[in-house]
């Protein structure tokens, strides 16, 4: 092909030609919203450095999966954010009335049609807010942490999670989930693999030296291809990765290697840059929100954890 015969130009001179030849598309269903659940009733507070995301409460989230179900989008990651004094053993993650386990019952209750993952994490519930226990040594214990968080597992899945997101970055987590779970009838549920997570600025908060003992290093791109085949050896039933846009060359890598349901997950601070950008730059908040999304299903994400899910659900109808 040579110009002038050939004319790259033509197919984009119009919208309607541009949306037909298009090789990319994002679609409502694409898209799981994070939510942060707190103690209490009527509970709606702001997370510091998110951009506007608020944590809310249990009594909150009928309103919230109506809006989230009228839209369109597929459902819920739950994320817990205790207040007060943390357990360094994470006891709130394993009581049978925990928030995590609360918030999972209420969303199924109010729409059943919505799907639910429940966060397989710690950082919600210790002192430390690190993905494990953490030791008086300062060190993150493997084989301890993985036990917690598979009482975890079992309690978000008898509250009706349709998915765990082992995010916990644990050696052997994935395959002792899956066996626990197994072992309590609930082979149904899925596991995604938060195999390719790196320590990274993108998100809650900068990445301490202990989150760098368990996370993925930024320079890292072999290691997490490892880690995606360890985790799918193990059961996994999703891969994902995380934060996304710094990232995206991980997460095609991942697409080419993996025929497993591939997920990016968009972190808080992703979520806060698009949001400062937006109100200090005049752009088009909307606009910048999908290009982002469009650019992660581009690079192989079957699937988005985003918190710009309602954002993108509307500007998408």
């Amino acid at each position: 092909m040579q110009f002038p015969e050939y004319r790259a130009r033509r197919v984009r001179a119009s919208r309607a030609l541009r949306r037909v030849v298009r090789e990319t598309s994002l679609a409502l269903s694409d898209l799981l919203l994070p939510v942060h659940i707190v103690e209490g009733k009527n509970q709606q507070r702001l997370l510091s450095g998110s951009g506007g995301v608020e944590a809310l409460s249990v009594d909150k989230l009928g309103a919230l999966a109506d809006e989230a179900a009228s839209l369109g989008i597929a459902g819920f990651v739950v994320h817990v954010e205790l207040g007060g004094e943390r357990d360094p053993r994470a006891g709130g993650a394993t009581r049978v009335d925990g928030v995590a386990v609360q918030a999972i019952d209420a969303i199924k209750q109010q729409r059943p049609e919505l799907m639910v993952v429940g966060d397989l994490s710690l950082a919600g519930y210790t002192p430390e807010a690190q993905d494990g226990l953490v030791r008086g040594d300062g060190v993150v214990p493997n084989e301890d942490s993985v036990e917690v968080l598979g009482e975890m597992a079992l309690l978000l899945c008898e509250a009706g999670a349709d998915a765990l997101a082992a995010r916990a970055m644990m050696d052997g987590l994935v395959g002792y989930v899956r066996e626990t779970i197994d072992e309590a009838e609930h082979e149904h549920v899925a596991i995604i693999a938060a195999s390719a997570r790196y320590a990274s600025g993108w998100g809650a908060r900068d990445a301490s030296d202990t989150d760098r003992t368990y996370l993925l290093d930024a320079g890292d791109a072999r290691a997490a291809l490892r880690e995606l085949t360890l985790d799918a050896s193990e059961g996994a039933d999703m891969l994902m990765v995380e934060p996304a846009l710094a990232y995206l060359d991980v997460l095609l890598r991942a697409r080419e290697e993996f025929d497993l349901p591939l997920l990016a997950a968009s972190t808080i601070g992703e979520h806060a840059a698009v949001e400062l950008l937006a109100e200090h730059s005049g752009r088009t908040r909307d606009a910048l929100v999908l290009e982002n999304l469009i650019s992660m299903r581009r690079a192989g994400a079957d699937a988005i954890v985003t918190y710009h899910a309602l954002v993108a659900a509307r500007a998408l109808s």
